[in-house]
């Protein structure tokens, strides 16, 4: 792939991303937590401390859900990438209400 191809498929996708991670999750989850492919989902989640939710993960993300305000706060901390809440999750899966 060329050097030119691989920055205008980047910008693309960055828009979307940086629009999802702008805003602040809300409730008490669960959350989708996306995670980067060379780390271990339910340890990042474990080392917030929270507990994954769930038979399966996706390539990327699991859904998960912890206790105390600053559980976020310690995703991020962990090495999560984003996390979304359940009203983000259901407008990515194509719930327009």
């Amino acid at each position: 792939m060329r050097l030119e191809t691989l920055m205008i498929l980047l910008a693309a996708l960055s828009g979307p991303a940086a629009a999802l991670s702008a805003a602040r999750p809300d409730g008490d989850g669960p959350f989708l937590v996306v995670i980067p492919p060379w780390r271990a989902p339910e340890a990042v989640i474990r080392r917030a401390g929270g507990w994954p939710i769930g038979p399966t993960d996706a390539p990327f993300a699991t859904l998960a859900a912890g206790d105390g305000p600053d559980f976020l706060a310690r995703l991020r901390s962990a090495g999560a990438w984003l996390v979304l809440d359940q009203a983000k999750i259901s407008w990515i899966c194509g719930d327009t209400t």
